[in-house]
């Protein structure tokens, strides 16, 4: 124990300890905020059910390949949505 922590009463250790808890919980919260904000402006994307016979054929032998012999049950496409 050095001899300054040995003439700081407790109340002051304790309340140094909480400030820096309290800083340690305002950066993490404020980083948690920042990466909601971010996402939120994230472009988003509907998906529309189509036909296989609508898939391009380089598409479907690229996915077939993926596939490993599993059965493509539903062919997806990405519509993007305008931001209002």
């Amino acid at each position: 124990m050095s001899f300054e922590q040995f003439l700081k009463p407790n109340s002051q250790n304790a309340t140094d300890m909480k400030t820096k808890n309290l800083l340690t919980v305002a950066a993490v919260s404020a980083g948690l905020a920042f990466g909601v904000a971010a996402q939120a402006k994230e472009e988003k994307h509907d998906e529309q059910t189509i036909n296989s016979s609508d898939v391009p054929a380089a598409v479907q032998q690229a996915a077939q390949a993926e596939a490993k012999g599993e059965t493509i049950v539903r062919w997806k496409k990405r519509v993007p949505t305008l931001k209002q």
